[in-house]
């Protein structure tokens, strides 16, 4: 059985009916840990930061590192602001085979080995690889435990690894799979798949048949109960993406299809999603919402819904743009409160991106608008830290436009 990850919202027993309310800006504190610099730290990083219990970060960038043709880094940054690499990725160029760019977050074991995904890289089939599972030792000493082919098992992981009790591992691939569905990418439309101790790879869901969705670029989410949840990029019923459920016996089925045009429902989710302790499911599209208003014109800002667990679809919130940002590229978490907080891609008083608060009357506000030098284009999620105190990344901005690592004190 899979354990379960603890429900952000254990915290509130029932969460109000959340109704779109007005937005504005309130007091914080905005502080940049450390800016990028390409090399050989990296540069772009993309995913949500993970913490150790002596309040360390480690992380990645899609892009840079200390080698040439650099694939990318794992990097760890100390409670007092000291950042070490912990791995530069070289990828297929010079015949090490060792992954590139990896983008998705990091998980970690009781004994300190980092585990992750690579998008491309590997060696496999095409120039360039398929993309990777490795495990990075407390040492730095990186193993690849498995190479996608751009076969059946598919290929590009764009998502984070969860990992069972007895070291199993279970993931996405954003595509191949079945060859005969052409995703946004081309080649095929995603695996969902699990990885045990010995490095056989099985494939659990091949996305595509159907109207079961295409490109799961989101992270998995599994209950206490061992069933997996998760988002597609694309696809279903209306091609704007679904929301899925794979129950513990194999069983899979969506829980939703967007549809765009329906009730301002939202389209293309890409964040992970959340559950609270009724069961409901929230998340974020990165367009729909309200469409032809704001900044975004017919495509729309991008919204945060809540599913429940009779399938129904509430729209939470829908972004206009500016100054209350546009295109959320990353999942929810909340506070001891029990507000949401989350980024997005863009929008905000600059135009750089922001990160925003929904609290539980439904009134969205903004916690902090970046202005390049303090970051830009936040991908990743935030993470929590102690005291409501949250960390994250920018993809691009800061003194060398490499991307930032701040702290945020709502």
């Amino acid at each position: 059985m899979l354990r379960g990850i603890p429900s952000i919202f254990a915290t509130f027993a029932a969460m109000i009916a959340l109704l779109i309310g007005s937005h504005f800006c309130f007091a914080q504190t905005e502080t940049t840990l450390y800016n990028f610099q390409g090399a050989p730290d990296g540069s772009v990083p993309s995913a949500r930061l993970i913490r150790d219990s002596s309040g360390n970060l480690y992380g990645t960038t899609a892009d840079g590192g200390a080698v040439s043709y650099g694939s990318g880094t794992v990097f760890e940054i100390s409670a007092t602001g000291k950042l070490t690499i912990l791995y530069s990725f070289a990828g297929d160029f010079n015949g090490a085979f060792d992954g590139a760019n990896p983008m998705a977050s990091l998980i970690r074991d009781s004994s300190g080995n980092l585990y992750g995904t690579t998008v491309n890289g590997g060696g496999s089939k095409t120039f360039g690889g398929c993309g990777t599972i490795f495990k990075l030792s407390p040492t730095g000493k990186e193993t690849v435990l498995y190479r996608f082919t751009c076969g059946a098992d598919g290929a590009f992981p764009l998502t984070a690894l969860l990992r069972d009790s007895e070291g199993n591992l279970y993931g996405t691939t954003s595509n191949y799979g079945n060859t005969s569905c052409v995703s946004k990418l081309g080649g095929g439309c995603g695996t969902l798949i699990r990885l045990n101790t010995s490095g056989h790879l099985t494939v659990l869901h091949t996305f595509g048949s159907g109207t079961d969705g295409q490109s799961p670029d989101a992270d998995l989410l599994t209950d206490a109960a061992g069933n997996f949840y998760g988002s597609t990029y694309s696809g279903g019923t209306y091609g704007y993406g679904t929301v899925y459920k794979l129950a513990k016996n194999g069983t899979y089925s969506v829980l939703y299809s967007f549809n765009f045009g329906v009730n301002n429902d939202g389209a293309l989710p890409i964040g992970k999603l959340v559950q609270d302790s009724a069961g409901s499911l929230y998340g974020t599209t990165l367009y729909g919402g309200l469409r032809q208003t704001g900044s975004c014109g017919y495509n729309g800002c991008g919204s945060i819904f809540k599913i429940d667990p009779s399938g129904k679809e509430t729209v939470l919130y829908a972004f206009t743009g500016e100054p209350d940002g546009s295109n959320p590229r990353a999942g929810l978490v909340a506070d001891s409160a029990g507000n949401l907080y989350g980024t997005t891609d863009a929008g905000g008083a600059e135009n750089q991106g922001a990160v925003f608060r929904v609290d539980t009357s439904g009134q969205e506000s903004i916690v902090h608008s970046f202005s390049f030098t303090d970051g830009a284009q936040p991908i990743a999620g935030l993470t929590p830290g102690l005291g409501d105190v949250f960390y994250g990344t920018t993809s691009q901005g800061g003194s060398a436009d490499a991307g930032v690592l701040f702290k945020l004190i709502p």
